[in-house]
């Protein structure tokens, strides 16, 4: 069996377009610079710290992860006990300010909505070393997941 496809001429018997030319470099004069003052002796001179850009950042931002040094106390809600829950969690978005107190900015998921206030007192009252990047305290966003049992 002999299988044949036509082909068309696809223009192969025309010239192909020239290629572009690169235009010819541009020749400026050199303007000399001004000659730079002297630095000042290595004494006066003070290093500077890296200049904080961002207002908040992430924890992976960090020098390290924010220890935790306290926080506030609740008590496990009696409706959830009832039903027969021993434990449950609450994931909040926080703000950590320069000194380590907690600001909750909101709510990221919870295992039973009962649990939120109880997590939110115990969140008002935590405290955590104060976030550092390069050293310099700084304010931080990070998500604290809160475990209450009962």
């Amino acid at each position: 069996m002999n299988i044949t496809a036509p082909t068309e001429n696809f223009f192969t018997d025309l010239a192909p377009a020239p290629l572009p030319v690169a235009p010819a470099p541009v020749r400026t004069r050199a303007v000399p610079k001004p000659s730079a003052p002297s630095p000042a002796p290595a004494a006066a001179r003070r290093p500077t710290p890296p200049p904080i850009a961002k207002s908040h950042y992430n924890a992976n931002e960090l020098d390290g992860t924010p220890r935790l040094l306290r926080h506030g106390s609740a008590s496990f809600p009696s409706s959830l006990a009832r039903k027969g829950v021993t434990r449950g969690s609450v994931t909040f978005e926080v703000e950590l300010s320069t000194s380590g107190s907690v600001s909750i900015r909101r709510v990221v998921s919870s295992t039973h909505p009962e649990l939120v206030a109880s997590a939110r007192r115990v969140a008002s009252g935590a405290r955590f070393t104060p976030p550092r990047k390069n050293g310099q305290p700084v304010k931080a966003i990070m998500r604290w997941p809160i475990v209450i049992e009962k």
